[in-house]
This record gives C-alpha cells, structure tokens and sequence, in this order.
C-alpha cells in the first residue's frame, strides 16, 4: 500500500495544496545510511520505476544502485543493480524511449571528477536489468579525464527527439564545471555523439535539464546548475540543440546551487523543481508560460528542520499527473510525490508567488 508521511509543523507549506498534491509517500521503509539523486520513469507497462544511490555515505566504496518499482499496489522491495565493484556508484537517471527496453544510466568512480559511464537495459519495466555495459570510448580530449568514455546523461532525463535520438544533458567537473550534450541512436547504448562542450570554461554550470519550446523540438532550453551564486544559468537553442545562445541568469529568485530538474508539459506549461532556502531547506516548485518569466508557485513544497531537501527528478505521465521524486531531510530517504498539474494551470496557488 502506498503511505502518506505527515507534514508535521516543520514541514507546513504555509499554503492550501489540497488540490495540488495527490499523494506522497517514501520509495522504501528502510533505506542504507546515505541515500541521493533520486530518479523515476514510466515504463512501458504503465508502472513506475525509481532508481537512487545508497550505502554508507557518498563516495564510499559500499555505495550502490537501487531500483523500486510501483505497479500502482506500492513501492517494491529495493534491488541493488550494481555495488561499482569498490568504487562508488553515482547519479543514476532512468529513461523509457518509445522504442526499446528501460534504460539505466549511471556513473563508476572514485569521485565525480573522475567518473566512467555505464548503462543497463530491462526488458520487463525494471524488475530485471542486463549485464553491466560501459558506454562508448571516444579520442576527444574533453573526455579524457573520464577515462576517454561518453559519461551519459549526468543527473536528469534525456530528451528523445522526433526522430527518436536522445539528446542527453551532461557536464564534467575534472577542469572546472562545463556542460556539454550527448547524442543517442540506434539501442542508445553503442551510437553516441559529442555536442560541445557548450559553456565557456569560466561559467561554472553542471547538470542540464530540458525545456521544449516549440512541437517539431527545434527550440529548446537548458536550465543548468550554477556553481556560485543563487541563479542556475540558462541557454536557448533554436537548431534542435546543435548550437546554443547567450547565458543567462535564470529569472527566479532563492534557488540554491543544488540539483534542480525541468518538464515541459503536454499543455505546454514548464515546472521546475529545486532547493531553496538556508542549507537547501526547502523543496520548491516554479511554473513559466514560455520558459523565461518563472513564478515560484509552491515555494514550500517540503522542509523539514534544517535538513536538505534536494536533487529532485520531476516527469508528467500518461495520465497527465507530475511526479517528482527527491532526497528527503538530509539525503536519509527518498520521497516521491504526485502532483496535479490541473491546480498550477493558472500559475498561481492560494496567492501565493516566488518569494
């Protein structure tokens, strides 16, 4: 059965959400010490699979993959995918194509300035994974520190064009924080393509999340993770992402350097997802009509005490709900909620603005 975790006065959204959210619950009743970087997907069962990194803390060799999947009955029984074999295992991020088993991207290494690529695929919506499989090597010099291999989508959700390529947003930190794009074909495990890196070495950004911006995908967005300061950074493309546009600061207050996710929904409306606050106190949503004016409709989505609340993965459904999924109180459990995007259509809740 899936569980509802109380809000108790910590974590008072100070708003009237009745209608916004559907339910919350945590993926697991027990969780390792340490547990970060949530992600979820739709299979194409319908069901809901979530994946994350456990073990003592972050970067020790204990630390694995998880998956859970949610056949709408509740969260299954945890199943490590992969224990890195000593090295640490990281940012794992789920994706169903529309053609194609579920993909499982996630990272190998002593530390995120030194990382491997790998992917698993499943053929039954996560329940079972293949054998470890490391992504594609390449002779370009921006990847060397990576063991000379693509990395994969670093953190969020791939894009998948018309076309059926996957665009994915990725970023190195062995030389100073810089984003760049890789392109997926064919079974998204041997086709890879380098795009850039496409921000100047003195940015300082990590971890793109797409927007969509026109229906034939030719004008996107990135909103990315800025290294200092408390604005992501953002950039447009208008050549279905091969040459991106003038920086700039993202136009919403309060957003903490943490790991922060995007959707662009079928009506159109975009949702971001993010910390804000003291130490990533508070989980926060924001909701723009074009993906440049933002407003910060549900600045306190959840807190609790001083604790972090960070690193959310955010996706819209077939049925049209949102589902985010996000380290809870200080990265000891990983929480998922549902959303309805029907009560954020006006962008606006109970008054309430970014702030």
């Amino acid at each position: 059965m899936l569980f509802l975790v109380p809000i108790g006065v910590e974590n008072a959204r100070g708003m009237e959400t009745d209608d916004v959210i559907v339910s919350e619950e945590f993926t697991a009743e027990i969780f390792r010490p340490f547990v970060h970087s949530a992600t979820i997907a739709e299979t194409k069962l319908g069901e809901l699979a979530a994946a994350w990194y456990g073990g003592s803390y972050e970067g020790d060799p204990d630390v694995s993959i998880y998956v859970s999947v949610n056949d709408g009955s509740g969260w299954s029984e945890p199943v490590q995918v992969d224990d890195g074999a000593n090295p640490a295992c990281w940012n794992p991020v789920l994706f169903q194509p529309s053609e194609g088993p579920l993909l499982l991207y996630y990272k190998i290494g002593y530390n995120w300035k030194s990382w491997e690529g790998y992917v698993r695929t499943s053929s039954d919506g996560g329940r079972t994974w293949s054998e470890r499989i490391r992504l594609p090597l390449t002779d370009d010099p921006y990847l060397s520190g990576y063991g000379g291999g693509f990395v994969g989508p670093i953190k969020n959700k791939p894009l998948e064009l018309p076309d059926g390529t996957l665009l994915y947003g990725s970023s190195t930190e062995d030389n100073g924080w810089r984003v760049h794009l890789e392109r997926a074909r064919g079974d998204y495990v041997t086709d890879f393509e380098l795009v850039g890196p496409i921000s100047p070495m003195d940015m300082g950004v990590i971890q793109p999340a797409f927007l969509v911006l026109s229906p034939d995908f030719m004008s996107l967005r990135i909103i990315c993770r800025h290294k200092s300061g408390d604005h992501p950074k953002t950039s447009r493309s208008d050549d279905g992402g091969n040459t991106w546009g003038p920086w700039e600061d993202l136009a919403l207050s309060d957003v903490s350097t943490a790991g922060l996710d995007a959707v662009t929904l079928k009506n159109g409306m975009h949702l971001l997802a993010y910390s804000r606050g003291f130490k990533r106190r508070f989980l926060a949503l924001a909701v723009s009509p074009d993906g440049e004016t933002w407003t910060g409709v549900l600045p306190r989505l959840d807190s609790r005490l001083l604790l972090k609340m960070d690193y959310p993965s955010i996706i819209q459904t077939t049925d049209g709900m949102v589902h985010l999924i996000y380290s809870w109180a200080g990265h000891s459990k990983i929480k998922h909620m549902v959303i309805n995007p029907e009560a954020l259509r006006d962008g606006m809740v109970s008054g309430e603005g970014d702030r």
